[in-house]
C-alpha cells in the first residue's frame, strides 16, 4: 500500500479522506467510483485500504483481490491480498501471497517485510530476520523496517541489537512512536 497516489482528481479524494480517518466518506467515494469503472485496481485498492484500517479484514480480502484481478502483475496487489490473510489468521495463504509478490519484483520492499512480519507471527525468527535484512537493505528510510528488525531480535533473545534497532528506526524517524515506547521500556534511552 506504498504507491504512489492515483492521478485521478476522484480517486484522489478517497485516499485522502481514507488517511484522514474518514472511513465512510472514503467507502462512498470507491464505491461511486467502481459504480461506473468496475475495472479500476486503484478504487479496488482504495476500498481495501479503507477496509484494512477498519479491520475489516474480509471486506479487505475481497477488495484487494478485486484489484489484482484486475491487474495481476502489480505486485503490491500480491502484497495487499497476503497483509488481508495475515490479518484473518492464514500465514501460509499469506506467505504465499508475498512470496509472488517478491517473484514479481524482488525490489518491493514492502513484500519483504511483511513476509517477515508473518514469519515473526509464527515464531519463525531466525527467518524472519532475513526478511528484514533484505527489506532494509532495499530501502533504509522505513522506520519501521528497523523496528520489526528490533521487534524480532528482542524475541531472539538479542537485547543490544534489538536496542540498536530501535535507535536506528528512530534515526530514520526520531518521532517514531513504537520504538520510543519499546527504548523507554527496556531502558535502553532515546539516544
Amino acid at each position: 500500500m506504498n504507491r504512489s497516489l492515483p492521478d485521478d482528481p476522484v480517486l484522489l479524494a478517497g485516499f485522502r479522506a481514507w488517511r484522514s480517518n474518514q472511513f465512510k466518506e472514503a467507502i462512498g467515494i470507491f464505491k461511486g467510483f467502481l459504480a461506473t469503472q468496475p475495472d479500476s485496481d486503484d478504487a479496488w485498492r482504495g476500498l481495501g485500504s479503507v477496509y484494512w484500517s477498519m479491520h475489516a479484514f474480509h471486506d479487505c480480502l475481497l477488495a484487494f483481490q478485486a484489484a489484482l484481478r484486475v491487474r495481476p502483475a502489480d505486485p503490491m496487489h500480491w502484497a495487499n491480498v497476503g497483509l488481508a490473510f495475515r490479518d484473518l489468521k492464514h500465514p501460509e495463504q499469506s506467505l504465499n501471497m508475498f512470496d509472488v509478490a517478491i517473484a514479481l519484483d524482488e525490489r518491493y520492499d514492502p513484500a519483504w517485510n511483511e513476509r517477515g512480519n508473518v514469519l515473526y507471527d509464527i515464531g519463525r525468527y531466525h527467518e524472519a530476520i532475513q526478511f528484514y535484512d533484505r527489506a532494509i537493505a532495499l530501502c533504509s528510510t522505513r522506520a519501521v523496517y528497523f523496528h520489526n528488525r528490533g521487534e524480532c531480535r528482542l524475541k531472539m533473545g538479542d537485547k543490544p541489537a534489538a536496542l540498536a534497532n530501535f535507535r536506528a528506526a528512530l534515526a530514520v524517524d526520531e518521532r517514531y512512536e513504537p520504538s520510543l515506547q519499546r527504548l523507554r521500556y527496556l531502558g535502553g534511552g532515546k539516544s
